[in-house]
């Protein structure tokens, strides 16, 4: 009995509901309505918005521009040229040596005007180290030049070792008859030197003490001992035939 009643209810809420639910010709006519109710709608709005146009009384929105700002260019520094250091020579005649001092070889010869590039300096500051339009480079004494540049703003450059300078000195017997025997006492050499012969000595640059004496077939004649300072070439000949020879050993 029970399940009965029960079944009846459901089937009474069924059909409830099936009686309730819109139809499909109620749904197309009720999405119909609202579409034309929107369309009315947009129609009127865009009217408006014209009419205010045409009448002046529209609203029009203002665009206010903000200028950019421009950005004001740098000056730029012209860069100032450094000028190369030069030495003009003011000398009548310069040598250009391989050192800072006259004790250094001679590379080259400059005459009065003359120009070269300046490198360098010594420590004392009284040489400077310059190159050559060869690209050698050498030294000139600062005082026989004009500059146009600070003596301080030059780099030091080391000095070169100093030379073990040589000379040359050349003995000729000329003198008929007669030899000569050469002594130099700082070095112990000896040289005998026959008529018309000639020998050729090579020494440090300094002083010598030298024995010179000349003999004839007969025997001893006359000597001497000179102090003689080398420092250049020297040669000396002996051709007379009598008289004091050590007086030409100067």
């Amino acid at each position: 009995m029970r399940s009965r009643i029960v079944t009846l209810l459901l089937a009474c809420l069924i059909l409830f509901a099936t009686a309730c639910a819109p139809s499909e010709g109620e749904k197309a006519a009720t999405f119909m309505a609202f579409t034309q109710a929107a369309q009315q709608t947009a129609t009127e709005n865009v009217n408006r918005a014209l009419a205010a146009v045409l009448t002046g009384t529209a609203s029009v929105p203002t665009i206010t521009l903000t200028p950019t700002q421009t950005a004001t260019p740098t000056e730029t520094a012209t860069p100032t040229a450094t000028p190369i250091p030069m030495a003009e020579v003011i000398a009548d005649t310069v040598f250009v040596r391989t050192g800072p001092g006259t004790i250094y070889k001679s590379l080259t010869k400059l005459s009065k005007g003359d120009q070269v590039e300046v490198v360098g300096r010594n420590l004392e500051s009284d040489w400077l180290a310059v190159t050559l339009p060869s690209s050698e480079q050498g030294w000139l004494p600062l005082i026989d030049v004009k500059i146009n540049f600070e003596m301080a703003s030059l780099l030091v450059f080391d000095t070169p070792p100093t030379p073990i300078q040589k000379v040359t000195i050349t003995i000729t017997n000329n003198v008929k008859d007669y030899w000569f025997w050469i002594k130099i006492q700082e070095t112990n050499q000896r040289y005998v030197i026959e008529t018309g012969n000639s020998t050729s000595i090579i020494l440090d640059v300094g002083t010598y003490n030298i024995a010179f004496i000349y003999m004839a077939k007969s025997g001893y004649v006359n000597g001497c001992t000179k102090t003689v300072y080398l420092s250049y070439h020297r040669n000396w000949v002996f051709s007379s035939t009598g008289g004091d020879i050590c007086s030409q050993f100067n």
